[in-house]
């Protein structure tokens, strides 16, 4: 288990240098994948670095209105895949929990933003394994995880034996952890 206190924190500058360090690296095409990619665009901090240097990648989001976004946003770069589906640890449908228009979903109900209307959304979920040998994912040199508070799960589940990203970012907080 990541102990959350242990974990460095980065601004966005730095994180764009270390992208651009990444892009500049790597023989070949930089191959990311990220979850909980909402609509591509907002408080993204991959998707002007996956245009501009039109890296191919695996993009993630389970919220259909989202999800319709994201790929809209990604247009102009073909050498991504997008997948309608939340990442678990078992297959299935699940509820997800919503609290506004314009805010992030999650398969946790965050206590801390239930002053106003909450809305449910049935989602597919799949296991990051399943996931990745649907689309033969060998190698990743950048996992993007921001899946609202369950980001630790799958960081915990991630498999670093046959995966080995060059740069991992995720979010380590608690939605019912102010």
């Amino acid at each position: 288990m990541i102990d959350r206190r242990a974990l460095p924190t980065i601004n966005d500058a730095d994180f764009r240098r270390i992208l651009d360090a990444l892009q500049r690296t790597k023989e070949g095409p930089v191959y990311f994948v990220e979850l909980g990619a909402f609509d591509g665009k907002s408080g993204d901090p991959v998707y002007h670095k996956a245009i501009e240097y039109q890296w191919s990648g695996l993009l993630v989001e389970p919220i259909k209105q989202s999800f319709d976004m994201l790929r809209n946003n990604y247009s102009s770069n073909s050498n991504v895949v997008f997948e309608n589906v939340a990442i678990s640890r078992e297959h299935g449908t699940r509820a997800m929990f919503k609290g506004g228009q314009h805010s992030a979903a999650s398969l946790q109900r965050n206590i801390n933003h239930d002053t106003g209307v909450i809305t449910e959304e049935l989602v597919m979920c799949i296991t990051l394994e399943s996931l990745f040998k649907k689309h033969h994912i060998r190698q990743i040199d950048l996992l993007q995880v921001d899946v609202e508070g369950q980001d630790i799960e799958i960081i915990d589940d991630f498999d670093f034996t046959t995966y080995n990203p060059a740069v991992i970012n995720f979010e380590a907080n608690v939605l019912s952890n102010p």
